[in-house]
């Protein structure tokens, strides 16, 4: 179930954001086409979807500062590292891993 556009005031998280989210709905497709379904799959979308995702739903805005947590961030870039080889994946990004 995509949900509308995150609005961020920092363009750069903005995309990063668009990208999460939108990897992880392609996730989700995925794992429901295997047999059996890829649940632990399904589990990492959720935690992006519900918690990561809706995390900025709550904090971002067009107008003010990011304030997004830099853990919130970091998982986002995590996620966002597992999907390296997408053409619409920024290397920039990766400043935000955990793991260098």
């Amino acid at each position: 179930m995509p949900e509308g556009a995150i609005e961020c005031s920092d363009a750069q998280v903005a995309h990063l954001l668009a990208f999460v989210g939108a990897r992880a709905e392609e996730d989700r497709s995925r794992a429901h086409l295997t047999t059996p379904v890829d649940e632990a799959v399904l589990e990492r979308c959720d935690i992006v979807q519900q918690v990561l995702l809706d995390m900025a739903r709550g904090t971002c805005n067009p107008t003010d500062p990011c304030l997004l947590p830099q853990r919130c961030l970091r998982a986002l870039g995590e996620y966002a590292f597992a999907h390296s080889t997408h053409p619409d994946f920024k290397p920039e990004w990766m400043g935000w891993r955990l793991v260098p």
